[in-house]
C-alpha cells in the first residue's frame, strides 16, 4: 500500500516485531495491515488495553517457544514422520501454551478479551511430557524415550567396548612386532591394524586395504570380526528403534494436528498483542479512544520513530465540522513530520496499536491515501510534478467517503498560478466526496482559500522570529508565513540581494506577510492563555472531585457509626425491656417481703438506662478560660439554646447572652458550638502550609501489590501537589519492572504531573522515577 510506505509505517512494524518474543509473533507483526472494520478495530484496541494491564500485573512465561510449526503439524496429521528437532520444538511450544493459559484462566473476568483467545488453547500435558522426555533440544532421541532403546544402547556400548579392548590387544601384546605401527584405524567402518606384508600369515583376518607401497596390509583380525558384526547389529537395531520412536511421536502429534495448528496461531496472536502493549509502553503511549466517525483528535502526539526526548508534541483536531486542515509555514519547519505523524497514528490505531500521545481519539477511516516527498520516477520518465499528479489522480478515482487523504506541498512543482488553481480543485473534490484531507502548501492563494471556504481551517508551523529557527509546534487556526527572505538572510545571502527582493515583493505582499506574523504572535499568546486556563480548570475539577469523594467517605463513616450505635443501643434496650417486664411480673405476684428486692432491681435497671443515654450523648469538649473570647458561640450545660459570650471571661466566669437572658456562667459549664463554618482563603492557605510542613518528597512503593501501589501513589501525588512540591521521588525498585510500569502509568495520566524521568545514578537509577509536578 503506497500510503503506508510513504509515511514509513513498515519501520514502525519493525519496532513492533522487535517487541514480540516469538518468531511467529514477529512474523505476524511484519505482516500487519490497518483494518477498516469498526468492530475489528475496537476489538484489537480492547486486546491491547488488556495486554497492557496484564503485563503490569502478572509475570508471563516467555513466548519464544511459539515457532511457526503449523506446516509440521499438518504433515504429521497426514502421516509424515517428523525429525527430532521439530518434535522437541512442538513439546516446548505445548509447555509454553499451557503456562500461558494457566495465567489467564483464573483472571478471565479481569481480561475477558484475551481469555476469549486463550480458552481454546490446547492442553495435553501427557503428550508434552512424552515429547520432552523422548527428544532433547538438539533433536537427539534420548535413552529415556523407551526401555528398549535404553537396552539396545547399553548393548551397543558393551559391544563397542569389547571391540575396542580386543583390537587394542593387537597393538600391545605379542602381535605388536608384526605391525608397521602400533595403532588402530578404520577402513570402510571396520576396525583394522596395519600389518607388515611379510607377516601376513601371522595374523588371520580380512584384508580391507593396502598401503601405496604394498608393504602394509590393513587387516581386520578374525577375533574382531565377530565382535564387529555384533556391534553393527546393535547399531542397526538402535536406528530401527529410533525410527519407530519418531514415527510413534509423530503419530501422536498428528492426532492433535488441527487443534495444535489453531493453538499455535492463537498463541502467536497473543504474543503479537503483548508486543503491541510492550511497544506502546516503550513509546509512553496511550490506547486511542475508538470512534465510528471519521474524526481524529491528538493531544501532545509525538512521531513514533523520533527520539521522544527531542520530538516536539503535536496537537491537532481533524473531523467533525472540519473537512480539511491546511498547514503552512517555512521549509524545514516540520510540516511533513506533522503529516506523517497523523498518518502513522491512524494506521497504528487501525492496527490496534497504542500511539505516543497523552490522549488520542481516532475514528475509523475507510481508506488512507498519501502523497509525500519526491515522487520522481526514472523508470516511468515522470517528473516530480507528474509523479504527484499521478498519485493524486489515483486517489481521487478510488476515493470513498470517510477516507483520509494526506497531501504534501499540494500543487507544487509547476507554475504557481496553475498549481494553486489545481490544488483548490483537488481539495474541493476531496471534500465533495466526503473524505478528510490534511495538506501542506506555500501558496498564499490556498491560505486565503482555507480561510474563506467552509469546512477548511488554516494551521501553521511556528517560527521563532528572534532566532529565525522553526520551533516545530503546530498552531491551529491561523496561516503561517514562509519567512523565505529572513531565512535567506540568516543563511548568508547578501543583504543587498534580500533588500532588493523585499522591494520587488511589493507593498501589498509585505503587508500580508507582516499581518501573518502578527497573527502568529497573537495565536501563540492565545494558546498560552488557553493552556493555563485549561490547566487551572482541570486542577479545579480534580480538587472538587477529591472534596466530593472525601465528603462521601465521611458521610459513609458517619452513617456506619450511627448504625452501629443504634444497633448497640437497641440490643441493650431490648435486654432492659425484657428484664423490666420480668420485674413487673414479679411485683404483681410478689409477697410483701419481696417487693423491696424488686424495687431495687428496677433502680439498677434505671441506672443502666441512664448509662446508655450518657454513652450515646454527643461529647462536647469543656472550655477553659483562655479558650473563650468575646463573640464566641457556646452552649451552656443544661440549656438547649446557643448563646454568645458578651465579654472576655474573668476569674473562670463569663457573661453569656442566652436568648433574652444574660447570665454569668462558669467557664467549665460552657461547650463550644460546632456549627458549620465557611472555609476562608486564609484557612485554605493554613491547610496548605500545614501540608507543606509535613509533606515528604519521597515515596517508597516497594512491597506493595500493583493495585495497592496505584492507589497509594495517587494519594501521595495529590498530597504533594496540595503541599506545593515541585519534584518528588518514587522508589519502586528494579525487579521485574512491574512497579516501575505502574508508577509511570499513573504519572502519565495524572493531570497534576508535568513530566517524569528515570532517576540518575545518585537518585537510584532505574529503581526510582523522578516526577515533576505542575
Amino acid at each position: 500500500m503506497h500510503a503506508l510506505e510513504v509515511i514509513d509505517f513498515p519501520s514502525v512494524l519493525q519496532h513492533l516485531a522487535a517487541n514480540c518474543e516469538s518468531p511467529l509473533g514477529a512474523a505476524l507483526a511484519n505482516e500487519l495491515e490497518p483494518s477498516f472494520s469498526a468492530a475489528d478495530v475496537t476489538l484489537q484496541l480492547s486486546q491491547t488495553d488488556e495486554a497492557f494491564r496484564l503485563l503490569a500485573s502478572e509475570k508471563l512465561p516467555n513466548l519464544a517457544a511459539i515457532r511457526d510449526l503449523r506446516d509440521a503439524a499438518n504433515r504429521a496429521a497426514k502421516g509424515a514422520t517428523l525429525d527430532g528437532q521439530t518434535l522437541f520444538y512442538i513439546g516446548d511450544a505445548l509447555t509454553t501454551i499451557r503456562a500461558l493459559k494457566a495465567i489467564l484462566k483464573p483472571k478471565q473476568e479481569t481480561f475477558p478479551v484475551l481469555w476469549a483467545i486463550a480458552k481454546n488453547l490446547i492442553e495435553d500435558q501427557k503428550t508434552e511430557e512424552i515429547l520432552l522426555r523422548s527428544v532433547d533440544s538438539g533433536g537427539e532421541v534420548m535413552d529415556s524415550a523407551t526401555v528398549e532403546l535404553a537396552r539396545l544402547r547399553r548393548a551397543k556400548r558393551n559391544a563397542a567396548q569389547r571391540l575396542t579392548d580386543k583390537i587394542h590387544s593387537f597393538t600391545t601384546g605379542a602381535s605388536r612386532d608384526y605391525l608397521s605401527d602400533p595403532i588402530v584405524t578404520q577402513r570402510g567402518g571396520r576396525y583394522v591394524v596395519p600389518v607388515k606384508a611379510e607377516h601376513r600369515a601371522k595374523i588371520r583376518g580380512i584384508v580391507h586395504d593396502t598401503s601405496g607401497s604394498g608393504q602394509t596390509l590393513f587387516i581386520e583380525p578374525t577375533e574382531v570380526i565377530e565382535i564387529g558384526n555384533a556391534l553393527r547389529e546393535a547399531e542397526a537395531a538402535e536406528l530401527a528403534e529410533v525410527a519407530r520412536i519418531l514415527m510413534n511421536l509423530s503419530s501422536r502429534v498428528g492426532s492433535m494436528g488441527m487443534e495444535l495448528v489453531g493453538s499455535i496461531e492463537s498463541a502467536g496472536g497473543v504474543d503479537l498483542i503483548l508486543g503491541k502493549a510492550r511497544y506502546g509502553y516503550q513509546l509512553r503511549g496511550c490506547v486511542p479512544e475508538p470512534s465510528r466517525a471519521a474524526h481524529l483528535f491528538i493531544e501532545s502526539g509525538r512521531h513514533p520513530l523520533l527520539d521522544p526526548e527531542i520530538a516536539v508534541p503535536l496537537t491537532i483536531d481533524l473531523g467533525g465540522e472540519q473537512d480539511g486542515v491546511l498547514i503552512t509555514g517555512p521549509n524545514t519547519g516540520g510540516k511533513t513530520v506533522a503529516m506523517k505523524t497523523v498518518g502513522l497514528f491512524v494506521a497504528m490505531a487501525q492496527c490496534g496499536m497504542m500511539v505516543p500521545a497523552s490522549r488520542a481519539k481516532i475514528g475509523l477511516f475507510s481508506q488512507m491515501w498519501a502523497d509525500i516527498g519526491d515522487e520522481q520516477s526514472m523508470q516511468q520518465s515522470l517528473s516530480t510534478f507528474s509523479g504527484h499528479v499521478k498519485n493524486i489522480a489515483e486517489a481521487l478515482n478510488g476515493l470513498k467517503p470517510g477516507a483520509l487523504v494526506i497531501l504534501d506541498e499540494v500543487g507544487a512543482g509547476t507554475d504557481p498560478a496553475e498549481g494553486a488553481a489545481l490544488a483548490k480543485a483537488v481539495l474541493l473534490t476531496i471534500q465533495a466526496k466526503g473524505a478528510k484531507v490534511l495538506a501542506s502548501t506555500h501558496y498564499g492563494e490556498l491560505k486565503l482559500f482555507a480561510s474563506n471556504t467552509p469546512g477548511f481551517i488554516n494551521s501553521s508551523m511556528e517560527f521563532d522570529l528572534k532566532s529565525l529557527r522553526p520551533t516545530y509546534r503546530l498552531l491551529s487556526g491561523t496561516p503561517g508565513s514562509s519567512h523565505a527572505l529572513k531565512i535567506a538572510e540568516r543563511c548568508g545571502m547578501p543583504k543587498a540581494v534580500v533588500e532588493a527582493a523585499r522591494e520587488d515583493q511589493g507593498i501589498q505582499a509585505q503587508d500580508v506577510a507582516k499581518m501573518l506574523e502578527q497573527l502568529e504572535h497573537a495565536q501563540r499568546r492565545a494558546q498560552k492563555a488557553q493552556s493555563e486556563s485549561d490547566r487551572l480548570a482541570n486542577r479545579l475539577r480534580e480538587v472538587e472531585a477529591q472534596a466530593e469523594k472525601k465528603l462521601a467517605e465521611a458521610e459513609d463513616i458517619r452513617r456506619t457509626a450511627r448504625q452501629k450505635i443504634a444497633d448497640a443501643v437497641e440490643t441493650e434496650m431490648r435486654a432492659l425491656r425484657l428484664e423490666a417486664a420480668d420485674v413487673f411480673k414479679t411485683l404483681k405476684q410478689a409477697a410483701p417481703k419481696e417487693v423491696d428486692a424488686a424495687r431495687e432491681r428496677l433502680k439498677v435497671l434505671n441506672q443502666r438506662g441512664e448509662g446508655i443515654a450518657d454513652k450515646t450523648r454527643p461529647i462536647r469538649p469543656r472550655l477553659v478560660e483562655h479558650e473563650i473570647h468575646k463573640g464566641m458561640a457556646v452552649r451552656v450545660r443544661g440549656f438547649s439554646q446557643v448563646g454568645t459570650v458578651l465579654e472576655e471571661p474573668r476569674d473562670n466566669k463569663a457573661n453569656v447572652q442566652l436568648g433574652s437572658i444574660k447570665m454569668s456562667v462558669k467557664t467549665s459549664d460552657l461547650e463550644p458550638e460546632r456549627s458549620p463554618v465557611k472555609v476562608t482563603q486564609t484557612a485554605r492557605k493554613s491547610h496548605q502550609l500545614e501540608k507543606a510542613q509535613t509533606a515528604s518528597v519521597e515515596f517508597n512503593l516497594r512491597g506493595f501489590r500493583a493495585e495497592d501501589a496505584e492507589q497509594q501513589l495517587e494519594r501521595f501525588l495529590d498530597e504533594s501537589i496540595l503541599a506545593g512540591l515541585e519534584n518528588v521521588r518514587i522508589i519502586h525498585g528494579k525487579g521485574e519492572g512491574i512497579l516501575r510500569q505502574v508508577t509511570q502509568s499513573v504519572l502519565r495520566r495524572h493531570r497534576g504531573v508535568q513530566g517524569y524521568r528515570d532517576g540518575e545514578s545518585t537518585e537510584g537509577g532505574q529503581g526510582a522515577t523522578i516526577a515533576v509536578l505542575k
